[in-house]
């Protein structure tokens, strides 16, 4: 019996960010290297910086993990800050939105469990459309393939 040759993704931290900054994404591995299973994603973001304005997916859910500094998230309500070793989960739907609002540059991992290209599901409804309290400073789009609408695409 042979074994299937070795397929080994390899994305080194030292290679330089897909996107360019605030915040700049490192696809650590896109759904092009992992059949469409997940992306996982690297943000940094530098100090009292903006990240993504409020938006959500429609067919696909986040995670979000603190690797170092502080990452302050909105959650469709409003923003919290987590810390190094914190978790964050956004379903389907939910609006959110994410920046540096601490003195030392922030990393942090995101992975969605189905890296989306807009497979034709069908819209759904965000759980939250009210805009944040406080806005965050914008930092362009965050689209992923079709899937990401920002908040000023919600219609109530």
């Amino acid at each position: 019996m042979s074994l299937p040759e070795p397929a080994v993704a390899v994305h080194r931290a030292a290679d330089p960010p897909d996107i360019a900054g605030p915040p700049s994404v490192r696809f650590v591995a896109p759904g092009s290297v992992t059949a469409g299973r997940y992306g996982l994603f690297e943000y940094r973001i530098g100090p009292r910086s903006p990240g993504a304005r409020p938006h959500y997916h429609r067919t696909f859910s986040e995670a979000f993990y603190v690797l170092s500094g502080e990452l302050t998230i909105y959650d469709g309500a409003g923003w919290s800050t987590f810390g190094v070793g914190d978790y964050a989960h956004v379903p389907e739907g939910g609006v959110h939105a994410f920046r540096n609002d601490g003195d030392d540059p922030s990393r942090s991992s995101s992975c969605s469990p189905r890296a989306s290209r807009g497979s034709g599901s069908s819209p759904r409804s965000p759980r939250s459309a009210g805009a944040p309290p406080s806005s965050p400073p914008t930092s362009g789009s965050s689209s992923t393939r079709g899937t990401t609408r920002s908040t000023s695409d919600v219609r109530s």
